[in-house]
């Protein structure tokens, strides 16, 4: 399978372009400097850009069966006061461009990396996170994650929302161990490992699963 991959150069998707590579894809990266992808490899394709230019993204995207973004507004930090150094409609806005080209080049499917509490799982986050969201740059994040995946349900495109709780680099399980909580049910954990959750995209895309859903995975 050739995949665009959008966010590769960020920490999950460094892991999804290292595993897709391990496993025989072809990757096309979209970054916007290319020396952060590091040592080349056969299989990967870099193009320098951005995913809010529509250009940059038709280019990127040709010969490509699917498309995969795990892009997410940017912070100076952690710290959820941070400063948000990327616009805050990075998501949204790519995606707009995204699914406009898939169209045009006739690509269907889609997975994206979205985000617990996004849309309506926003009510099932605890209630002490929400206070801190509301009054925090945490908030760009969330209303973000929210406005991309409106753009998704918008499209007839095979699209897939994967929703991870509080990602890290602690808390890598075997795929059998995965808690896949659809509407809450079963109740999702609080952490998952970025490893984890990059060897779920590829099981989504190779499985063909949860076309047109938005699964939490914990």
């Amino acid at each position: 399978m050739k995949l665009l991959l959008l966010g590769a150069s960020g920490q999950t998707g460094q892991i999804l372009t290292e595993l897709a590579l391990a496993k025989g894809h072809k990757v096309n990266a979209l970054v916007r400097t290319p020396d952060s992808m590091g040592a080349g490899h056969e299989n990967l394709t870099v193009f320098q850009g951005s995913p809010l230019a529509a250009q940059d993204v038709s280019a990127a995207m040709q010969g490509c069966d699917a498309v995969v973004s795990t892009l997410n507004v940017s912070m100076a930090s952690h710290f959820p006061w941070a400063k948000v150094t990327s616009p805050r409609d990075l998501m949204s806005a790519s995606m707009a461009n995204v699914t406009s080209v898939m169209a045009e080049q006739g690509v269907s499917r889609l997975v994206v990396m979205s985000s617990n509490g996004a849309s309506e799982s926003w009510s099932g986050l605890p209630g002490f996170f929400r206070v801190l969201v509301s009054i925090s740059n945490l908030k760009a994040i969330f209303t973000d994650h929210t406005r991309q995946e409106a753009v998704l349900k918008g499209t007839d495109l095979d699209w897939t929302a994967l929703r991870p709780v509080g990602l890290n680099d602690k808390k890598d399980k075997p795929l059998d161990q995965v808690i896949v909580s659809v509407n809450g049910d079963p109740k999702p954990g609080m952490f998952i490992g970025r490893r984890t959750v990059a060897e779920y995209i590829l099981k989504t895309l190779q499985d063909n699963l949860h076309i047109r859903e938005r699964p939490t995975l914990s």
